[in-house]
């Protein structure tokens, strides 16, 4: 990849990667730009001839489920690859209490896991 940056095309310290059994899907956390980028059969096999094209892969979202969501802004979340940190920064589209937003055991919401060198994957941008 280019390094750091948003772009579609950009990598920076790609740190883990897993292909759906069920898809073919290829799927690498981009550590440093703090987001998993999944890659079609198609889209790898192009890669190793040498010919892909930039702006050919897509940000992950998953669905997952509250486990915990403690009163300081901080909890987990259930999703596909396991057991995720979700901290207060990282919650979109919610009202407050105490300056926290909240999250509600059970509930379903979407987000984008991402590495994290403290907690192994982190949700991030968690919408409801």
């Amino acid at each position: 990849g280019r390094g750091l940056g948003s772009g579609l095309d950009q990598l920076a310290q790609p740190i883990s990667v897993a292909v759906s059994p069920t898809t073919g899907w290829l799927y690498v956390a981009d550590s440093d730009n703090g987001r998993v980028l999944g890659f079609s059969p198609e889209q790898v096999r192009q890669s190793v001839k040498g010919s892909a094209q930039s702006g050919t892969v897509k940000v992950v979202r998953q669905e997952g489920v509250v486990l915990e969501y403690r009163t300081g802004g901080y909890g987990f979340i259930k999703g596909a690859g396991g057991r995720h940190f979700a901290h207060h920064s990282d919650i979109r589209g919610r009202g407050e209490v105490g300056g926290y937003p909240v999250l509600t055991k059970g509930e379903r919401v979407t987000f984008e896991p991402r590495p994290d060198a403290k907690w192994g994957v982190r949700a991030h941008d968690i919408r409801p």
